[in-house]
């Protein structure tokens, strides 16, 4: 049998989670190229990431510890 070198999922993969401090029930979906994303969208993935405890654990080295991420998102191939 032979394995692929990258796992192979049957996509979407969606899971249930709790809202943190809510606790109100949400669904946690995979999404790839195909969702197309509206200009609020991208605002408000700009703003989560800008989120402090967010930032400093996944942009923060990345981008030379700079205080936020700016500008058009889609432009940077950040996400």
């Amino acid at each position: 049998m032979q394995s692929s070198s990258h796992p192979q999922f049957v996509l979407p993969i969606s899971r249930p989670v709790m809202r943190f401090g809510e606790n109100e029930p949400c669904e946690l979906r995979s999404v790839d190229s195909t969702l197309e994303l509206t200009n609020d969208d991208f605002e408000t993935i700009v703003n989560i990431c800008n989120e402090k405890l967010i930032y400093n654990r996944l942009f923060k080295e990345r981008f030379n510890r700079s205080h936020r991420l700016k500008g058009d998102i889609r432009l940077k191939n950040v996400v």
